[in-house]
């Protein structure tokens, strides 16, 4: 049976646990582990997650995480994966508050276990939900996944992700050379495509993906999606979020396909915004998803918002 490491981080979940916790010990036909970090939750959060470790000794360790976001957690939990072992195994995502559906692990492993030792990515299918009944299932990335998409725009969110030993090895060395993205699932993205590895997309929901009030992230749509992307434009975040992930990957930059540092390399070195900009990143290739994917990306960067 094929072993996987579940990393989780949480912060005042206490509400949604039980569900997520139950779902990971319904998980069929994997040789599942968990390393959950508390980020100094107020509620009942570690109870919950020692409780459950005392239900699964050896397979779950509950450790304190480092309190400086969700992403910089996940980040720290990449690095504590794999200790005393020779070799880091495959790592799988998790928020606190979704439920696993109970074939999401074996799926993900069967699909990566196609690829070898090449650096893989599987993206699990997840379906919105409030809680009660069925969820409405997420529509599948309408893009080729690869570099010159993944420098922009990110098609997998953290509970969808699995990784393969291969790439986990890569994204441990570089945490440890001190990579900090402020996204950590685009990052995953954007690493596993950088190093020329594979992106798997599942066909199957396996992911109840919560909606509450408290989701960090959330999945907003529409004209309220677009006024969001708007805001964050505007005020200069999405500036600051491309800037951190840029950094980030420079760090791996030695790792990483000649076609992939080519692209890195432009970008980084493209003026600001602007007439260049624009001219520059459509000149690299870059593109969104959707029929004008490659002119929004070009637009952005015209308006200095990439």
């Amino acid at each position: 049976m094929v072993e996987i490491t579940i990393l989780m981080a949480c912060c005042n979940g206490a509400g949604f646990l039980p569900e997520q916790l139950t779902s990971f010990a319904e998980q069929r036909g994997v040789d599942w582990r968990l390393i959950a970090g508390d980020d100094g939750s107020a509620d009942g959060t570690r109870q919950v997650l020692e409780a459950f470790a005392a239900q699964w000794p050896g397979r779950v360790t509950v450790v304190d995480g480092p309190q400086r976001g969700a992403s910089a957690h996940f980040l720290w939990l990449i690095g504590q994966a794999g200790a005393g072992q020779a070799r880091i195994g495959a790592l799988a995502f998790a928020d606190q508050d979704d439920v696993w559906l109970p074939t999401k692990l074996a799926e993900a492993l069967r699909e990566l276990d196609k690829c070898g030792s090449i650096p893989a990515l599987f993206l699990s299918r997840g379906a919105l939900w409030h809680g009660a009944g069925s969820g409405l299932a997420m529509k599948l990335p309408r893009v080729q996944p690869g570099f010159r998409h993944a420098l922009v725009q990110n098609i997998g969110p953290g509970h969808a992700m699995v990784v393969n030993s291969a790439a986990a090895e890569v994204l441990k060395q570089m945490v440890a050379a001190g990579a900090q993205p402020f996204w950590h699932d685009w990052w995953v993205y954007q690493m596993v495509t950088g190093l020329g590895g594979r992106v798997l997309l599942g066909r199957e929901v396996q992911v109840l993906y919560r909606q509450h009030d408290a989701n960090l992230v959330g999945q907003v749509r529409g004209h309220a999606g677009a006024r969001r992307r708007m805001r964050r434009a505007g005020s200069g975040q999405a500036r600051r979020e491309m800037a951190a992930q840029v950094a980030a990957l420079q760090v791996a930059r030695g790792e990483m396909t000649e076609d992939a540092r080519a692209v890195l390399d432009g970008f980084a070195g493209a003026a600001p915004k602007g007439l260049r900009r624009a001219l520059a990143v459509w000149r690299l290739g870059l593109h969104r998803q959707g029929a004008f994917g490659r002119e929004a990306v070009a637009l952005a960067g015209l308006v200095g918002a990439l």
